[in-house]
């Protein structure tokens, strides 16, 4: 599952930055740039953080993690 790749699809599609998506949840830019790379797993928080500022719900992130897989 990689939760990172969907995220960072959304936010292509969504024409959002890394710098963009910081501010809108408050991690910080670092943290948003390992969890698209992989490198490091959300927090259930940052998780929900993100959900909400990219406006998508959680399953659905999770579905885009598996099918990209």
């Amino acid at each position: 599952m990689n939760i990172g790749k969907a995220i960072k699809e959304i936010m292509e599609h969504q024409e959002i930055s890394q710098a963009d998506l910081s501010k809108l949840t408050g991690i910080s830019q670092t943290s948003i740039s390992a969890i698209e790379r992989g490198a490091k797993r959300p927090t259930d928080k940052n998780f929900k953080k993100i959900c909400k500022a990219l406006n998508v719900p959680e399953p659905v992130i999770y579905f885009m993690a598996i099918t990209a897989a």
